[in-house]
């Protein structure tokens, strides 16, 4: 037959089928096991469907530093520090993604740029991996899909009811109305009843939450969900200042050395009998800093760091009261 094949101008494997994949042989499983394949298929089809291609394919558990969150930062409400809780909850999202789905009601809050959506798109993407399904929304795009929402077509109104992990993003930066709490609740309510997780994130604080939406929908995301706080420096603001420094080399080392900086230019100002105290200050700062050894002293963010003097000249005049003032 293949002689036949050849000379017919065809080529001698013609009638046998060429498989993309030999394993499964295309037909997806192996025995009664889904293939490899058809789980990377399955895959494939969750990312394109979740909205998470929309960012960087960078933000990971992996790739998730706390290095970004300084020791000094801490929660009068709760004395903890910014690094502990974000910990806390990357190790609790990862066992959880793996074991119980349904447990990750997580609500992040906190000022711009301290991580909120790059935590959640960490959860979104290790979920993704193992087949489950995500949607990613902004507020604005979840409440748009909401009031354009056409029964011959709900589609999208299925797929926010019903994928495995939703993720509502930017919380309060939609106009706020009767329609949009009304369809807020319904949409937290209907999900926390069908046992379906769900990320909220926002820039709002607690109060700020009570006083924008319904006394109800504060009080379901208060008594169900996870809250997390997440506060410190713009960590967009410190990759940028960074990647001009540094040149983006070694991210996470430069983060240690920068967090353990000065806010500011140190200065010791002396007042009149207690020069001598001030100098022992001054001279041990002095050494200190100058033993102090890091590859970027030459750097801008460095200027200044190392002195050979740190007292500043100033003159405290005494009052009349006894108080001294500058």
């Amino acid at each position: 037959m293949s002689g036949l094949l050849v000379q017919a101008g065809f080529p001698k494997d013609y009638l046998t089928p060429h498989y993309v994949c030999p394993k499964c042989k295309d037909t997806g499983y192996i025995g009664n096991e889904k293939c490899s394949c058809f789980i990377q298929a399955s895959i494939d089809l969750l990312y394109r469907e979740s909205n998470i291609t929309r960012y960087s394919s960078n933000e990971t558990f992996d790739n998730f530093s706390l290095d970004f969150y300084s020791t000094e930062f801490t929660d009068p409400s709760t004395g903890l520090n910014s690094v502990i809780m974000p910990k806390a909850y990357c190790l609790n999202a990862r066992i959880l993604y793996s074991i119980f789905l349904p447990e990750i009601i997580y609500f992040f809050y906190g000022d711009t740029g301290v991580g909120k959506t790059f935590l959640s798109n960490c959860i979104a993407r290790a979920l993704l991996d193992n087949a489950h399904s995500v949607l990613y929304m902004s507020a604005i795009e979840l409440f748009d899909s909401f009031s354009a929402y056409n029964e011959d077509d709900g589609g999208m109104q299925s797929q926010i009811e019903e994928c495995e992990l939703l993720i509502i993003d930017d919380l309060g930066t939609e106009l706020s109305n009767t329609f949009t709490n009304s369809k807020l609740f319904h949409c937290i309510n209907s999900r926390l009843l069908g046992g379906r997780s769900t990320i909220i994130s926002t820039n709002f604080a607690l109060n700020e939450l009570m006083d924008a939406y319904s006394e109800r929908i504060f009080s379901r995301i208060s008594s169900s969900y996870k809250l997390l706080k997440l506060y410190g420096d713009d960590i967009r603001f410190i990759k940028k200042e960074i990647t001009h420094y540094y040149g983006g080399a070694s991210l996470c080392n430069c983060m240690k050395t920068i967090l353990k900086l000065s806010v500011g230019s140190l200065g010791l100002i002396t007042l009149k009998g207690c020069e001598a105290l001030g100098a022992k200050i001054n001279d041990y700062i002095v050494d200190w800093r100058n033993e102090r050894e890091n590859e970027h002293k030459t750097t801008i963010a460095f200027s200044g760091y190392q002195r050979d003097n740190y007292i500043v000249k100033t003159s405290v005049p005494r009052f009349g009261s006894g108080g001294q003032r500058v």
